[in-house]
């Protein structure tokens, strides 16, 4: 009896292990082909696009262009990538560099160095939120408690709490140069992100492949726009490092059962939501993969996995709590309700802004009118999210091109606004980023961006070819965040920069899949004359392969006509955008030509 109940136990264990890692694998993959097809067929720009009015003077907007991009030569530098890596990974092999990992490591000192004489060399101020939040953490330090007030930044947005108190800090230690140590802090937040990441990569992929560590630092370091965020001061790299580092502790606690690494895993991502509560989608990822172990484990380590997740809420709580509570212990003020997320998601329905769904000011707008009252501005909202979304329903094709444009905005842009992010802060007249941010130089980083966002992605579907089997448990915990990222912001503000840290996430999975694939080249490349026979058939396989995918390219091409590939995959401007982006181009660079004049 005892044996066969062990059995059933086992078969039905066997069922959710397929169930849910098969289920992840496809998600993960339908996301990141859908972001590959995207990538390969168009791009996205933001410029400022004429305005022009009847009995108005003419003026600009800032306006997001779908531009039509050439699949053909992406996929060629994706296989020249490809044999790159081959090739020196057989030199590698052969000079017996394979043998060790880690030979990227010391790369990190001067990728540091760098960003710290950015920093200092840049001096930039914060501007827009930035300038806000760390205007508001100088003045907690002064008393001056106007934003406090019901209206102000800080009743509007409690959710920047612990930032505000993060740079208060900052602040108090660093005086008016509080804003360049927040930028170095970043650099080195990142610096360590990077390294975690590497190190994910070993924990997963290392026993069999030991490029694959090497290779995705070779990337993070190459991958630019997220570098150019150091000097933005925001929550968006520290909460970055923190959800990392949550993510390498949990996979350490996945393999080892050490409780002490899943204890440390749910204090990390309780930090990384003080700093952006968009960290909360990898708060969930961590939840759905340890909801899994716990069913999957028995006895002792079933225990400790229930504990790890009573944890992963009660430090998330209470790190709140206790933020909250010095907050409230330093101004005297009780830290207000919000405004609520539903007029977010009314706002992030709507299409007013420069790209569907982008910030417009709707949602303060509704909080203002309705007299700052959480209650009726939350009803207001709903009803706003559901006339939208009758109007999808009612104009299924409207609703379908909505949400096509609005993650190709997203998602599609290969900077990540990261340009947009160092421009028009520097002070006093200085003009040292004028050329990175307006002139010759911005487009050539657009074009290598382009190039580099499509090759990250290509290298993300070698590794769903070849790794849909031996899956190891949590390795799909980074491309699950991803595709929740991808789901949240679809229904949330729309912009580049916020996606930016689900990117990042996908660089172990790029650089396993070209290390990977290389491998199996390079076998069968030795093969080769000790079994023809074998050689010839995973030959015919590959080009099958490979045909298949040009096939499915091409029939997107030729069926681009058609409203559902043109509103999905296929997102590009007509004739009459593109123009106005040509114009946009040339009358950027020539007012950078007068002022360099």
């Amino acid at each position: 009896m005892k044996e066969n109940a062990w059995t059933k136990e086992s078969g039905w264990k066997t069922v959710i292990r397929n169930l849910f890692q098969y289920g992840c694998y496809a998600f993960f993959g339908l996301c990141a082909v859908y972001l590959t097809v995207l990538s390969l067929f168009s791009t996205s720009s933001v410029q400022l696009k004429r305005v022009m009015s009847e009995g108005e003077a003419e003026w600009f907007a800032r306006h997001v262009f779908f531009l039509p991009d050439s699949p053909w030569r992406h996929l060629a530098a994706g296989v020249l990538a490809l044999l790159l890596f081959s090739l020196v990974r057989n030199l590698a092999s052969l000079a017996g560099f394979g043998k060790k990992k880690g030979r990227f490591l010391w790369l990190f000192l001067p990728f540091l160095f760098l960003c710290t004489v950015f920093v200092f060399w840049a001096d930039l101020y914060p501007a827009s939120d930035p300038s806000k939040i760390l205007r508001i953490a100088r003045q907690v330090k002064e008393q001056n408690l106007e934003q406090f007030a019901v209206g102000g930044y800080m009743h509007r947005y409690p959710d920047q709490t612990g930032i505000v108190l993060f740079y208060y800090v900052f602040h108090c230690l660093f005086g008016r140069n509080d804003y360049l140590a927040i930028q170095i802090w970043n650099a080195l937040l990142l610096t360590g992100a990077y390294f975690l990441l590497g190190r994910i990569a070993d924990l997963l992929w290392g026993g069999e492949d030991k490029m694959a560590q090497g290779l995705t630092w070779f990337f993070c370091l190459a991958f630019f726009p997220m570098t150019l965020y150091v000097t933005f001061v925001y929550g968006t790299i520290p909460g970055l490092f923190f959800s990392i580092l949550a993510f390498y502790l949990e996979l350490e606690y996945m393999g080892t059962g050490k409780l002490a690494y899943g204890i440390a895993a749910a204090a990390g991502i309780s930090f990384a939501i003080l700093w952006k509560t968009n960290s909360l989608v990898m708060f969930v990822a961590m939840c759905i993969f340890l909801m899994y172990d716990f069913v999957m484990e028995k006895g002792e380590r079933k225990k400790k996995t229930l504990l790890v997740i009573v944890a992963l809420f009660a430090l998330q709580r209470g790190a709140t709590w206790t933020v909250n509570g010095f907050m409230e212990g330093l101004t005297g003020v009780k830290v207000a309700q919000g405004m609520p997320k539903t007029a977010w998601v009314a706002m992030a329905l709507r299409d007013r802004g420069e790209a569907p769904g982008s910030w417009d000011g709707y949602s303060v707008g509704l909080y203002e009118r309705n007299g700052y009252d959480y209650k009726k501005t939350n009803e207001a909202a709903k009803r706003k999210i559901a006339e939208r979304m009758q109007v999808f329903w009612d104009d299924r094709s409207y609703g379908v091109d909505f949400f096509g444009r609005k993650n190709c905005a997203q998602w599609n842009d290969p900077a990540f606004g990261s340009l947009s992010a160092v421009d028009g802060r520097e002070e006093d007249g200085r003009k040292k980023l004028d050329n990175l941010c307006h002139g010759p130089l911005k487009y050539s980083m657009e074009a290598v961006a382009n190039e580099l966002h499509s090759l990250i992605l290509i290298g993300v579907c070698f590794y769903l070819i070849l790794g849909r089997k031996r899956q190891k448990k949590g390795e799909m915990l980074l491309g699950i965040t991803t595709v929740g990222g991808a789901i949240f912001h679809t229904f949330w503000e729309a912009k580049p920069q916020y996606v930016l840290p689900y990117f990042v996430l996908l660089l172990p999975y790029c650089a396993r899949g070209y290390s990977a694939m290389a491998q199996r080249l390079l076998a069968l490349w030795k093969e080769r004359k000790e079994d023809v026979g074998q050689t010839k058939k995973r030959c015919l396989q590959a080009a099958a392969g490979a045909g298949i995918i040009c096939a499915f390219l091409g029939m997107i091409s030729l069926l681009s006509g058609f409203r559902i590939i043109s509103y999905t995959v296929h997102v590009q401007d007509g004739p009459e955008y593109l123009e106005q982006y040509e114009e946009a181009v040339q009358r950027e660079l020539e007012e950078y030509k007068e002022r360099q004049e």
